[in-house]
């Protein structure tokens, strides 16, 4: 299922991504891979600026 979110991400122009735990280990690592300037590894007491 991963693939596909990251299939239809890449349609996007996609400046930060920054998904939560709730995300899944696996799949942040392959949105990582797929989207390495734009992740951003975030957690409890991080701070998000756009």
């Amino acid at each position: 299922m991963i693939n596909n979110t990251i299939t239809a991400l890449k349609r996007f122009s996609i400046q930060q991504l920054s998904p939560f735990h709730c995300t899944g280990f696996n799949a942040m690592s392959q949105l990582s891979q797929a989207f390495p300037e734009q992740f951003q590894w975030v957690g409890a007491g991080s701070r998000l600026n756009y």
